[in-house]
């Protein structure tokens, strides 16, 4: 496992993940000390929710199958190497990825650690959630194109029912969807109010951690990556 991941992560070293995303990074803290204080949590929270928190999401897709293209997946697939372990190297290498850069966008600005935990939760839990809903898609389709427009599809059902939620946010029971239990963690942070409802909406994302793990697993096995 550790062999692996340290694998996922020079590769992503190597294609350029993370000098792109420490420029950004840098980018998103240059924008964040540049406006009006009082507003600049609630901006932090805008862009750890709508970037980092789903970076998994689209690199995933790239990650697989450059080691389609590579031979690299059928390799391993002939070897003693589980599924499990596969997709929780992915998912570790990208989410560490998430947590630093979001960890940076939210300390440096602020100058805070306030709302720093929840913060954290909702980075890493939402990671995981969308970086297993990308493997799972990722493991049917040849070409980058193909993976954007399935996850433009998948992503439609997560995403609808933010809008509702927004619009009526007595709708508690919404945050049902990992997208809205991960907005209202990353909402309520920006308020400065916190209650049971947090907690609600982390137990809801590690369910959606199981479910999409079924689902990656078995989209896998359908097109016979891991035996």
């Amino acid at each position: 496992m550790l062999k692996l991941l340290i694998y996922d992560i020079n590769i992503q070293w190597r294609s350029g993940y993370w000098s792109v995303y420490s420029i950004m990074g840098l980018l998103y803290i240059l924008i964040l000390l540049n406006i009006p204080i009082n507003i600049r949590d609630e901006a932090a929270v805008g862009i750890i929710f709508m970037d980092t928190s789903v970076l998994g999401l689209i690199f995933v897709g790239a990650l697989v199958l450059f080691e389609k293209q590579q031979g690299v997946l059928q390799s391993m697939s002939v070897t003693p190497l589980k599924l499990n372990t596969y997709i929780y190297s992915k998912v570790l290498s990208l989410t560490l990825l998430s947590t630093v850069v979001s960890s940076l966008i939210w300390i440096v600005p602020l100058w805070s650690l306030k709302g720093y935990g929840f913060i954290l939760s909702g980075v890493v839990l939402s990671s995981i959630v969308f970086t297993i809903f990308g493997l799972g898609f990722s493991s049917g389709v040849i070409t980058f194109n193909q993976y954007l427009a399935r996850i433009f599809m998948g992503s439609l059902i997560f995403s609808i029912p933010v809008f509702p939620f927004l619009i009526y946010p007595e709708m508690v029971w919404l945050i049902i969807f990992p997208t809205n239990a991960a907005l209202d963690l990353f909402l309520q942070i920006s308020k400065g109010s916190y209650s049971i409802i947090q907690f609600i909406d982390i137990i809801l994302l590690v369910i959606w951690i199981f479910i999409m793990m079924i689902f990656a697993r078995k989209q896998f096995r359908k097109n016979n990556l891991f035996i």
